[in-house]
């Protein structure tokens, strides 16, 4: 194109441009209560007990409960029934995590871990006391790790190649549950562990401890883009609880966190 055609479509698209970002500085300064919400509570078929969510590659949307793991199309929900010969090893769904390969990894409050791949189920035994499976999260490099722990028990572990590795103290894990893990955008993995966060860098064979972390401080997040660390408060989640965290998010795209009481009625919601 021209020179003198390239400044006149710029010229044009200007004031385009120009609304776009106002409409966005505009959007960023509604509060959540402006926002537009739908939520589905038991009387719409929402299961209780919802510790989990995440959404796989096919738009649906998977609940881990207490009671089962569920499928949300947006309509309806759906108790997810193995095929036969298959079995989910507990019912207790502690934790979920989509793969950018299409799979869904579940953690159980028993401490096992199974993986759906195309509708069959395949479980996987880690050979450890039987600590909750509290957190999952997927690497840069499309590896998947769980955090572990239950008082003073836990560790890490990742699965890569095809099988399943415990992460200890001599890998730099600091001994004691693990209550988060997180893979952020730059390659490393961050866990909050033991008491201390803790950061795996690119191409490092251990953890390195970054920070002590107060006594409610247990879930560690990554900014986006910078593999910089957030320290959100969260207690540690357990069997036990009966409330459910999960995010609310506006139109573009931001998250807001929305924690239900453990009195409220469990329910999901969302926002468009």
């Amino acid at each position: 194109m021209p020179s003198a055609g390239k400044y006149l479509l710029l010229g044009l698209l200007a004031p385009v441009l120009a609304s776009l970002c106002d409409a966005r500085a505009a959007d960023g300064q509604r509060s959540l209560q402006q926002l537009r919400h739908t939520a589905w509570t038991s009387r719409e078929g929402a299961p209780p007990e919802i510790w989990a969510l995440a959404q796989t590659n096919d738009g649906y949307l998977w609940l881990g409960t207490g009671g089962g793991l569920y499928r949300f199309d947006g309509a309806s929900f759906e108790k997810f029934q193995p095929l036969k010969g298959e079995s989910l090893p507990s019912l207790n769904v502690n934790s979920l995590v989509a793969t950018r390969s299409g799979d869904l990894w579940i953690g159980f409050a028993s401490g096992a871990l199974a993986r759906l791949r195309k509708g069959h189920l395949t479980t996987f035994d880690l050979s450890l006391p039987s600590v909750p499976v509290l957190e999952l999260s997927e690497d840069s490099a499309g590896g998947v790790w769980a955090a572990l722990g239950e008082d003073d028990r836990g560790g890490v572990a990742r699965f890569r190649q095809g099988r399943w590795e415990i992460f200890g103290p001599s890998r730099g894990v600091a001994p004691g549950a693990a209550t988060s893990v997180l893979g952020a955008a730059d390659g490393s993995v961050w866990i909050a562990a033991g008491g201390e966060l803790g950061v795996l860098r690119p191409g490092a064979d251990r953890f390195f401890a970054r920070r002590r972390l107060g006594r409610e401080q247990t879930k560690a997040e990554a900014v986006a883009g910078r593999g910089d660390m957030a320290h959100h408060r969260c207690p540690a989640r357990s069997s036990a609880h009966h409330g459910i965290g999960y995010p609310i998010h506006d139109d573009m795209g931001r998250a807001a966190d929305n924690a239900q009481s453990p009195s409220a009625e469990p329910s999901f919601r969302s926002a468009r």
